[in-house]
Order: C-alpha cells, then sequence, then structure tokens
C-alpha cells in the first residue's frame, strides 16, 4: 500500500504541492518520508502536510513555519497600503503596491477580501508581477457594502505559493 504525500500554504488562496503521489505506507502502516523543500517556495508560518492513504482516510499536520534558505528570499508581499484605518470611498483612486523576490511568475491576481463573510472581490485577474522587484495598479473603489474590514490579497497566477494579505483592514464607506 502506499500514500500520497501533499504539501499545502493555507491563506487566502490555498497553494498545493505534491511530495509524493505513492509513498510506501511503511511496516505496520507505520512509514518515514524525507522530503527535499523545494527551493522555490517562499518563507511562511502557514504550511501543513497531508497524508491520504488509497482508503481515503488522511490525516493533516498542524501549521509549521517554513524558513528561506537560500538568497534572496522568494517571496510576493503586498506594500505599505493600507496602512490601517484607511477608508476608501467608492469612485476614489487607489494605489496597490507590492514587492516581489525570486519568480512568482508573469502575473499576479489582486482582490479584495471581506472578512467577516469570507467574501472575494476581484480587483484584476491578471496584472503584470512588475518589474524589478515591483509593481501596482491602481484601481478605482466599487460601491461595495460598507465595512472595515476588507483586506488586500495578492496571489501569483502561476504559484500560489507566492502570495500575501494586507495586515490592516481598509474600512469602505457607503456610496456618495
Amino acid at each position: 500500500q502506499t500514500v500520497l504525500i501533499r504539501l499545502q500554504r493555507v491563506g487566502w488562496v490555498n497553494a498545493q504541492k505534491i511530495l509524493a503521489e505513492a509513498a510506501p505506507i511503511g511496516a505496520n502502516r507505520s512509514g518515514t518520508f524525507k522530503w527535499q523543500t523545494p527551493a522555490d517556495l517562499p518563507p511562511g508560518d502557514d504550511y501543513s502536510v497531508t497524508v491520504m492513504a488509497e482508503n481515503g482516510l488522511s490525516d493533516t499536520s498542524e501549521l509549521f513555519k517554513l524558513t528561506a534558505g537560500k538568497t534572496p528570499v522568494n517571496k510576493l508581499s503586498l506594500d505599505s497600503l493600507p496602512k490601517g484605518g484607511d477608508k476608501w470611498t467608492p469612485g476614489s483612486k487607489v494605489v496597490i503596491r507590492w514587492s516581489y523576490a525570486g519568480d512568482p511568475g508573469p502575473n499576479v491576481k489582486v482582490a479584495l477580501i471581506k472578512m467577516d463573510e469570507g467574501a472575494v472581490t476581484v480587483l484584476a485577474p491578471s496584472v503584470p508581477t512588475g518589474s524589478g522587484g515591483k509593481g501596482s495598479m491602481e484601481w478605482t473603489v466599487l460601491p461595495l457594502k460598507p465595512g472595515t474590514d476588507y483586506y488586500i490579497g495578492i496571489v501569483s497566477n502561476t504559484n500560489a505559493f507566492f502570495q500575501d494579505k494586507g495586515k490592516s483592514p481598509v474600512a469602505i464607506g457607503a456610496s456618495k
């Protein structure tokens, strides 16, 4: 018998990578599996591993931290916006900025996440990642449900392990 072993990064977008499709289950249904951390993964404290048997039974590890072993560190992260306490008015323009290192791919998706509902509004499904380690886009604030718990999210279109969610919420006011 064998097991499937999968690495995941839990974020506003869940990323998955198969580490082994058919690892031996081991003697007495107990085994070990050594794996090399893929060099292209960005660091983070939101990784887990799932082991799934052929009969569908599975177990998932607690979240663990993956640290960077290479320089430069592979990453995709939002820069400074929002600062927290920002209030955006529908119709106004805001600039969303990010930085990256490594190769997150040529395009990213930028979204607005309303945490209390888990709702995701895609602001741009595919915008160029940028150049020289920096990227940005301008967005006209939509007339959304007013709230104080909106977060900006960014994710690579080709490798969802490259993602970030703003640390501070932004408020969106009522339409004028």
